[in-house]
């Protein structure tokens, strides 16, 4: 599904509501856009078969045309006692997403504690000249069974 563009120029950031997807700069009326979607964090059932419980999330980048710059980092944050205690940062990616050639962003975690979990992206760069800086974010509670082995 195509998410609807940002129609003025001068718009930085726009959500669409109801979505996780968010739109950094568009430079026209009809192109020029780049969505950022974060996912859910969660124990990663791919690294549970082989007897790790880890923590990770994912983002993803697609853009209409290749920014002339771009960087991203993410972020896994677990809530204790009202606080996001930062875990872990990703290396900061320059990969550069373009039309067709979407690209995923990964942050993992080598612990599993049950709990209210935060996962954040941020993308910046220039796009035709201009700079954007976006962060988004979605936030997920792992339940205690998810973190215990043989589950």
């Amino acid at each position: 599904m195509r998410r609807r563009r940002v129609p003025a120029a001068s718009a930085i950031v726009a959500v669409v509501v109801g979505t996780t997807t968010a739109c950094l700069p568009s430079m026209t009326d009809d192109s020029n856009q780049c969505n950022l979607r974060v996912d859910n964090p969660h124990v990663s059932e791919r690294q549970r078969k082989l007897g790790n419980l880890t923590i990770d999330a994912k983002a993803r980048v697609e853009c209409d045309m290749s920014p002339g710059t771009h960087l991203v980092t993410m972020t896994l944050e677990r809530l204790v006692s009202g606080t996001w205690l930062h875990r872990e940062t990703s290396d900061p990616d320059q990969r550069i997403p373009g039309p067709g050639k979407p690209l995923t962003y990964m942050v993992a975690v080598n612990e599993c504690v049950p709990g209210r979990w935060r996962a954040t992206a941020t993308a910046q760069g220039k796009l035709k000249g201009k700079p954007f800086h976006f962060t988004d974010e979605k936030q997920s509670d792992i339940p205690k069974a998810k973190c215990e082995v043989g589950r």
